[in-house]
C-alpha cells in the first residue's frame, strides 16, 4: 500500500487549495456567484462584492456599493425565479441598518435580471437590474 500513500495526501492538499481560494476563484455557476455576491454584502465587504463583478460594472457600482456598506449593517437574501445558462432572475432582499441607528431600518425588495459572463475563465456579475437596488440612500438631516 506504500503507492497509495503520496498519492491520498497529494489529493488532500489538492482539496485544500481549493478550498483556500478565495470566493470568486471557486465560482463555478451563475447561482454561486450569485450566492457569493449576497455573502459579500451581508459581510460589508465591498471589495469582495466588486471583485466578483466584471471591471465595467465594478466601476459603475463601486461608489454605490462602497456607500451601502459604509452606511449600513447588511442583511441580504435572494431567490433564484428564473435561470437560463448566464441569466438568472431573482428576487433580492436588502435590510439596511443604519450604523450611527438614526434612521432605523430600511428594508428593500425588488425583482432583478443579472448577467453573468467569463472573464479569463471566471464567471463574473456582467449586469444587474435595476441598479437602484444597490444605491444608498441619500442622508437624511
Amino acid at each position: 500500500m506504500p503507492a497509495t500513500a503520496p498519492e491520498v495526501s497529494r489529493r488532500h492538499w489538492l482539496v485544500a487549495c481549493a478550498l483556500l481560494l478565495p470566493a470568486s476563484a471557486r465560482a463555478a455557476s451563475p447561482r454561486e456567484l450569485l450566492a457569493d455576491l449576497v455573502r459579500t454584502l451581508s459581510n460589508d465587504d465591498a471589495g469582495g462584492f466588486l471583485r466578483l463583478c466584471e471591471k465595467s460594472l465594478a466601476d459603475q457600482l463601486r461608489a454605490d456599493i462602497e456607500g451601502l456598506c459604509a452606511r449600513y449593517d447588511i442583511t441580504s437574501s435572494i431567490e433564484v425565479l428564473a435561470e437560463e445558462e448566464l441569466k438568472i432572475e431573482a428576487d433580492w432582499y436588502l435590510e439596511l441598518k443604519q450604523r450611527d441607528g438614526t434612521l432605523g431600518l430600511r428594508r428593500r425588495r425588488e425583482r432583478v435580471a443579472l448577467e453573468f459572463t467569463l472573464v479569463s475563465k471566471k464567471l463574473r456579475l456582467k449586469s444587474v437590474t435595476p441598479r437602484e437596488l444597490l444605491a444608498p440612500e441619500p442622508l437624511q438631516r
